[in-house]
């Protein structure tokens, strides 16, 4: 997966993380949702 595809699917992933999680955790997820997924990736600096 590249960065383009996680930061696409990356409310669909939240969506089925929170379908399999037990529900004390949707916290987790909950703030998660508020993280822009730009912010959790980092760009690879070629030479």
């Amino acid at each position: 997966m590249d960065a383009f595809e996680f930061v696409n699917n990356y409310e669909s992933y939240l969506d089925e993380i929170s379908i399999v999680i037990k529900p004390e955790l949707e916290s987790v997820i909950k703030k998660l949702r508020e993280i822009d997924p730009h912010d959790l990736i980092q760009s690879i600096v070629g030479f």
